[in-house]
């Protein structure tokens, strides 16, 4: 052993250089010598590390990238559907019936056809235009009080009924409320309808029978008059609560589906679109009145009864009408309990519409907006009135009055040339506050009957437009009703005035609106700076007060007071003019009456 340590001791160093020699021999031979690292790629294509990236992107990449940038037409054939929609739709009984309006006398059909085809007989490449705008007939305004069923537990009550549905809630104890409202009619021409569509869809008077169309949105625009006599911007009066409306769908989101959904909501619910019917109102109130063409807004006692009498109250239920408002609220009563019965029959065995009866799975037509608990309809009174789809006689000759309103409602979609008279809206809004004016105007869109139709001769952009829009109000001031004021709920008039070195004072008789009637009371002695309120501190009239009293100048026998109200506006009032005020009279004479009969 300590033979060969010595001789690696003594050759050590060559013994390193040869081990270096031996591996820089192999590097030659391995990197110089020899081939470099391939791989193949592809048949018949090798590639080393210095060309992978350049024979990817001249090979598969490349593929790729031509595959993306190809424009080619990929043919589906999709089967018809129309057909067997409007198959389906012939099923239901489409028609203009008696529904929320006391002028319709008809129930009139619209059957769509059966088992034709479906063809274009021109070019569509455009929207119906002009299309007519929904012109004002008339506005009702009034206060009276609402019912609502009390709630069964704690929260918040219940909605009020709709007039003529009082059956729906009459075991339980109902809740009251004092409201103001105006109600709003207008009508849209249909033969300016008709035409639009005509001339867009079809040859003069040869609109295709398969287009039908429908109301996919009514809006009723409100501006509130301000104290420099010009208008606030717009907004939109909202629904009763007591209707629970599908939102129309979001252009910037919805897609067919959404579209398609809503327009089978919409297609059922067409009354509660264009005529809405009002709150149940308490019997011992003043009854909701329908806007009458011509009729004065707040014009005091009906035809009938003088200044001096108490306002009748007109139960359409019990009492014989005996005035021409009192024949139209019956009217209406027996309308709407004829439509109800016609709503209640179509949800219990005729498939309905969107009753909100919808529990999820698959569309259907008469459970509402499905799969979300659907969007109902007003509450339904129990069945009993005869068959509600035999075609009712007409409830008296129409009303002189009512002729330019039409007599027909809408039940569901139509097309336009079959409509014998104009299409009506009324609308409510009893977001409105004493003292102030408010005009009013209806926005409106309907149905395309082209929307998502597969046909080479409807433009794309035409097929895909879902709504045809109406007339904007804000750009035709003849689309606005005239002003409506609402009436105060509380009112002063002077009864003594007395003006001295000591003091000066006056007092005042009160009337307040509360619970649908009129209440009277009267004041102590007030003095300048005082605000107005009953004796007893029973009322207040709030923001009213007393600015001063004095003693005429020209007239040196009669005293005189100015009022001032919450909004800063001053009144000058003196014994003699008040009481000698019709109003006053009207006004003492009521709650005397209203007071003796509780």
């Amino acid at each position: 052993m300590q033979k060969y340590v010595a001789i690696l001791e003594r050759n050590v160093q060559w013994i390193a250089i040869a081990l270096g020699a031996l591996y820089l021999g192999y590097n030659v031979w391995a990197y110089v010598w020899s081939s470099p690292l391939q791989i193949e790629m592809a048949p018949g294509t090798v590639a080393t590390p210095g060309t992978a990236d350049k024979v990817i992107a001249e090979g598969p990449a490349w593929q790729l990238k031509k595959q993306i940038n190809d424009k080619f037409t990929q043919s589906v054939e999709v089967p018809s559907v129309i057909e067997k929609y409007v198959a389906r739709l012939d099923e239901k009984q489409q028609a203009f019936a008696l529904l929320n309006i006391p002028w319709a006398a008809t129930i009139y059909d619209f059957k769509p056809p059966t088992g034709k085809e479906i063809t274009v007989p021109v070019t569509i490449v455009a929207l119906p235009h002009p299309m007519p705008g929904a012109m004002p007939i008339a506005v009702s305004s009034g206060m009276t009080v609402i019912e609502s069923p009390a709630p069964a537990g704690a929260g918040a009550p219940a909605a009020a009924l709709p007039v003529g549905l009082a059956g729906a809630g009459a075991q339980a104890a109902l809740l009251r409320k004092d409201v103001n409202y105006n109600s709003v009619t207008a009508k849209i021409d249909v033969a300016a309808l008709a035409k639009a569509f005509n001339q867009a869809y079809g040859k003069p008077g040869a609109l295709p029978d398969w287009m039908y169309t429908g109301f996919v949105q009514v809006e009723l625009l409100r501006e509130e008059r301000q104290a420099n006599g010009q208008w606030t911007a717009p907004t939109v009066v909202p629904a009763l609560p007591i209707y629970t409306m599908m939102p129309f769908p979001d252009a910037k989101t919805a897609g067919v589906k959404e579209y398609v959904e809503y327009k089978s909501w919409v297609e059922g619910n067409q009354p509660l679109l264009t005529q809405p019917a009002f709150y149940q109102t308490a019997p011992d109130a003043p009854p909701w009145e329908f806007p009458v063409a011509n009729a004065p807004v707040n014009a005091g006692p009906a035809a009938g009864e003088s200044a001096g009498q108490p306002r009748r109250i007109f139960n359409p239920a019990t009492d014989t009408p005996q005035n021409e408002q009192e024949r139209g609220q019956l009217q209406y009563y027996q309308n709407q309990q004829m439509a109800a019965q016609r709503r209640a029959a179509m949800a219990a065995g005729r498939g309905g519409y969107g009753h909100g009866l919808g529990r999820g799975g698959p569309p259907i037509r008469g459970g509402g907006y499905p799969g979300r608990g659907g969007y109902p309809r007003p509450p339904l009174p129990p069945p009993g009135i005869g068959n509600p789809f035999a075609r009712p006689v007409p409830i008296g000759p129409p009303r002189a009055n009512m002729q330019g309103f039409g007599q027909v409602a809408l039940a569901g979609f139509f097309n336009p040339n079959t409509l014998p008279q104009d299409i009506n809206l009324l609308a409510h809004d009893t977001d409105v506050q004493e003292g102030k004016t408010y005009r009013y105007a209806f926005r409106y869109k309907l149905y395309n009957p082209v929307y998502q139709v597969s046909a080479q001769m409807i433009d794309p952009k035409i097929r895909d437009e879902f709504a045809i829009s109406g007339p904007d109000p804000l750009k035709d001031p003849q689309l606005w009703t005239k002003p409506v004021s609402i009436e105060q709920h509380t009112h002063l008039y002077a009864t003594n005035i007395t003006v001295n070195a000591t003091q000066s004072q006056a007092t005042f008789d009160l009337f307040m609106w509360k619970d649908g009637r009129w209440h009277e009371n009267t004041t102590t002695r007030l003095t300048p700076g005082d605000l107005i309120t009953a004796a007893g501190g029973k009322e207040a009239i709030t923001g009213w007060t007393v600015v001063d009293v004095r003693k005429d100048p020209v007239k040196t026998t009669e005293n005189y007071v100015i009022v001032m109200d919450d909004k800063g506006v001053l009144q000058r009032r003196d014994v003699q003019s008040d009481q000698n005020n019709a109003e006053y009279q009207k006004l003492k004479a009521e709650a005397g009456a209203a007071a003796a009969a509780q």
